[in-house]
């Protein structure tokens, strides 16, 4: 995993890092909401809602707090806990979800499935990810 961050990213872990005192191994930015990946076994000390609320209001966006896992499949299933049933082909992971979930996991303009697919390439090199 070789994680290249610019300064903005940066910031937002010095922030998340003082607040909670938590490592974080990624941090990822959407249109309204921060992504921290944090070190597994760590989310719950991340998970105090006091702290959440204060870096909210610091950050002035959402935050979610993901734990990494080496498994490219148990992580897919913290970021996506609706999937059904997860497969990795070829550098390619298919995730089967129920049908009335996949506009929520997908996103408008595809934004969500655009951030976990590049979430997966960051940290698992897959080449793309299908939401079926």
């Amino acid at each position: 995993m070789k994680v290249v961050l610019d300064q903005r990213a940066i910031k937002n872990i010095a922030v998340f890092q003082n607040v909670t005192g938590v490592h974080v191994l990624d941090c990822l930015e959407g249109d309204n909401v921060i992504y921290f990946i944090v070190a597994n076994g760590q989310k719950k000390e991340a998970n105090d809602k006091l702290k959440l609320r204060l870096l909210e209001r610091m950050l002035k966006k959402r935050v979610k707090i993901l734990e990494y896992f080496d498994d490219p499949i148990r992580f897919l299933q913290e970021v996506i806990p609706q999937a059904q049933s997860i497969r990795i082909d070829e550098r390619v992971a298919k995730v089967r979800v129920p049908k009335f979930e996949k506009p929520r996991i997908i996103g408008r303009e595809q934004k969500n499935l655009k951030l976990i697919r590049l979430m997966m390439k960051r940290l698992f090199e897959l080449k793309d990810v299908k939401i079926i």
